[in-house]
């Protein structure tokens, strides 16, 4: 069995176990494809703290007077950085050429 490098040390907890759960699922780990690799980590944990953060608040976004009258509803920003963060991490894993647990 290869030896996995560890997660670079900077990672948050959720980038460094997206990490650990996809290290084993690039074939060839090339100083190229470590950078790939810690992107990709990094931008499936943004992809996901976004989605989260919209279940727990909701779609949109209510802009209030002074008041407290709703003056407009926006969408929240989440859901742009959450399809932003998941476009990037597709065409990193592209990339990588993930392959399933399994695949040769």
């Amino acid at each position: 069995m290869t030896s996995r490098p560890a997660a670079p040390a900077y990672l948050s907890p959720v980038e460094r176990a997206i990490w650990e759960e996809t290290v084993a699922l690039v074939a060839t780990l090339t100083p190229a494809r470590f950078q790939a690799l810690e992107a990709y980590a990094i931008e499936r944990a943004r992809c996901l703290e976004a989605e989260a953060w919209v279940r727990a608040h909701g779609t949109t976004i209510e802009i209030r007077s002074d008041k407290g009258e709703i003056k407009n509803v926006i969408p929240a920003p989440q859901l742009r950085i959450a399809r932003e963060a998941q476009d990037r991490a597709l065409r990193l894993a592209a990339a990588l050429k993930l392959r399933q647990r399994g695949e040769s």
